[in-house]
């Protein structure tokens, strides 16, 4: 799957939150709309209760592989989430350039 174009549900969010969607609140947003709680997202992507606390408040920033596994999860897009993280460190490290991730 190619990411192309940014779901209408992401830019709704951008809209509301007036600006680019950060990781922290895609992960906090998809959780709470899919109406799971942080300890059964936890077990089912491998981690712990504190971690998925600590991305959600941008304390920690979860590895690819992990982002991936939560992404699925939560039932939605591993190319959405990694893509929303490797956008960030782009932007920290104030490159110009846009990433196309792709499902093999």
């Amino acid at each position: 799957m190619t990411i192309r174009k940014k779901s209408t549900a992401i830019k709704e969010l951008e809209k509301i939150r007036k600006g680019t969607l950060k990781f922290k609140d895609l992960l906090y947003s998809v959780r709470t709309t899919e109406e799971m709680s942080q300890v059964d997202l936890a077990e089912k992507s491998g981690t712990t209760k504190a971690k998925i606390c600590d991305f959600e408040k941008g304390r920690r920033t979860p590895s690819l592989k992990l982002a991936a596994k939560m992404a699925k999860a939560l039932g939605h897009s591993e190319a959405l989430f990694v893509t929303k993280l490797i956008e960030e460190q782009i932007k920290d490290a104030k490159l110009k350039l846009k990433i196309k991730v792709e499902a093999t």
